[in-house]
Order: structure tokens, then C-alpha cells, then sequence
């Protein structure tokens, strides 16, 4: 399934209403992510090790009303989500719970949806962008990276190895 840019709308959202069908596209697509990444899911106390597994729809409507909360819409579906965590006065922010719901995989949803993350950034003046990727998670690293991430620095922690990657937002320079 390949979706036109054209038919998709990035929305910052605004709406809790929202929240149950946003967490639930998350975790669909953080299960999928570490799948993919081959990591590790349960600690001993029964939690997840990724954080956004651990979320709730409180989590949510708080992130909505105190962060960007951003998606890409098909049809009044979501497809997409993520979260800035934005420092206005230093020019950065961090992109967070990056996420693509696990039946667009293999579409062309992700690279839309980042294209627009990143445009909206700018809009925004942000002079740089933050991500931490798992480092064995090959597909979503070659997609950063082809949006002109760079590697920032490895985090070697427990229970896997992660990267941060940045973008420079700055117009022109990449």
C-alpha cells in the first residue's frame, strides 16, 4: 500500500478525546519496534523496558496538553505519532514515541510523516532535533539517517545500546 502525500493531514493535536486511539497506535507500533530491534520487553517486576509501553491514556492527555503532540491522519485514522519535548530559548528539542503504526511498515508513511515532523520544527525555529534510537534497530536508523541525522552520541546502557542522533534544522546547512 502506497498512501499520497497529498491525502494524509499532519495535525498537531489538541483533542484528549483522542488519547485511547493514540496510545494504542504507540504501543501497536513500539511492540512492532522492539520486535524489529530484537529487544528485550519485560523487566522482573513485569513492566516493559521500553517507557511508551508503559504509558497510560493519562500519560497522553498530559503530553497533549503540555507537549507537541503531533500525528499524520488518514480518514480520521491515525497513522502516525510522535512527541516534541521542545527548549525554546536554546533552540532544541527532543523527538520522542516516533511512531508508525506496524501495518504501514513497509509504506512510504514513515519517511511522510518525518519529512513533516521536521518541516514543522523549522516552522517552529528550532535549530535542532533529537532522537534516541535503538542502536540494532537497522530500518529506523537508515531512515533517520536519511534525513540527514547524525550521529551524536552511543549510550552502551542496560538493557540495550542506544544512539542519539541530531538533525541541524538550520535552512541550508543540511
Amino acid at each position: 500500500m502506497w498512501i499520497n502525500p497529498n491525502d494524509v493531514q499532519f495535525v498537531l493535536v489538541r483533542n484528549g478525546e483522542d488519547s485511547e486511539m493514540l496510545l494504542d497506535l504507540m504501543k501497536r507500533a513500539m511492540m512492532f519496534y522492539a520486535q524489529e530491534a530484537q529487544l528485550p520487553l519485560y523487566r522482573r517486576d513485569g513492566t516493559y523496558y521500553l517507557p511508551a509501553l508503559n504509558e497510560t491514556r493519562g500519560d497522553i492527555l498530559w503530553a497533549i496538553e503540555n507537549e507537541e503532540f503531533l500525528a499524520l491522519s488518514y480518514h480520521n485514522q491515525y497513522l502516525a505519532t510522535c512527541r516534541l519535548v521542545s527548549d525554546y530559548k536554546r533552540g532544541k528539542s527532543l523527538l520522542t514515541r516516533y511512531s508508525v503504526h506496524p501495518k504501514l511498515y513497509k509504506t512510504n508513511i514513515a519517511e511522510i510523516f518525518l519529512d513533516r515532523v521536521i518541516a514543522y520544527a523549522r516552522k517552529q525555529g528550532l535549530q535542532e532535533l533529537y532522537v534516541y534510537i535503538a542502536q540494532s534497530h537497522k530500518p529506523l536508523m537508515d531512515l533517520f539517517k536519511s534525513r540527514n541525522f547524525m550521529l551524536y552520541s552511543i549510550n552502551d546502557g542496560h538493557p540495550y545500546p542506544k544512539v542519539c542522533l541530531i538533525k541541524d534544522l538550520q535552512r541550508g546547512l543540511f
